[in-house]
């Protein structure tokens, strides 16, 4: 990869998706976002071509949704968020409309929403501030409406809830340190509540565990450095 970052990285099927700011990949042009085969480690045609960078990525089937500070992707506007085909690399139907006042760090899917997460505060002309549920098939924000305080870095789904870390310290109506569960139902924030003394940018959650990474140094009321399980 040439001058730039990556900062997403979805795995396929032979093929690594990934995004970020740089504009080419081995001997390839290739800005923001690009499809790696996994046996060569060669760019494949698949070209979106964004015109601003790429920060997140998610893949369910032939879709992957990306996110990042563009407003132009697989030569259509989409403002901030977009379901991309794997097949072409053009985008698909699906559209929110713009993303306003920051980009869209996460995005994940389940079930019949994509869920999306930064330091916006208006999706689709509605105020959703830094998270927001989306409707997979008409791509209108739903009536869920957690509202953060500031940024949103990462998200992880577990059954009925949403887990989410980043720097606000407050979300789903209640103070909550840089981390939250939110229930998927209500928007509102669950009980779970063990604070990070810094921002969290990395989350992942099975049934038993919840594993979070960032720049703290203290989390869940212990002394953790940079990682922790919870």
């Amino acid at each position: 990869v040439g001058a730039g970052s990556v900062q997403a990285i979805a795995l396929g099927t032979g093929v690594v998706y990934f995004g970020g700011t740089f504009s080419q990949v081995g001997v390839s042009g290739r800005s923001g976002i690009a499809a790696v085969a996994t046996d060569t480690g060669l760019p494949t045609t698949w070209n979106p071509a964004p015109n601003g960078p790429v920060t997140c990525l998610f893949l369910t089937g032939s879709t992957l949704y990306a996110g990042g500070g563009f407003v132009n992707i697989g030569g259509q506007l989409r403002l901030g968020v977009a379901a991309l085909s794997t097949a072409t690399g053009a985008a698909t139907a699906w559209d929110p409309g713009s993303v306003t006042g920051g980009f869209v760090r996460t995005v994940i899917r389940s079930g019949n929403t994509v869920y999306v997460a930064g330091g916006f505060l208006t999706v689709g002309g509605l105020q959703r501030a830094r998270l927001a549920a989306l409707d997979a098939t008409t791509a209108v924000p739903t009536a869920w409406r957690p509202e953060a305080s500031s940024t949103v870095n990462a998200l992880a789904i577990q059954g009925s809830r949403i887990y989410a870390g980043g720097s606000f310290l407050s979300l789903g109506g209640t103070a909550r340190n840089r981390l939250a569960a939110i229930d998927t139902r209500t928007g509102r924030a669950t009980s779970w509540n063990p604070g990070a003394n810094a921002s969290v940018f990395a989350i992942g959650a099975d049934s038993s565990a919840v594993f979070v990474g960032g720049n703290f140094n203290q989390c869940g009321g212990q002394a953790r450095k940079c990682i922790a399980k919870l």
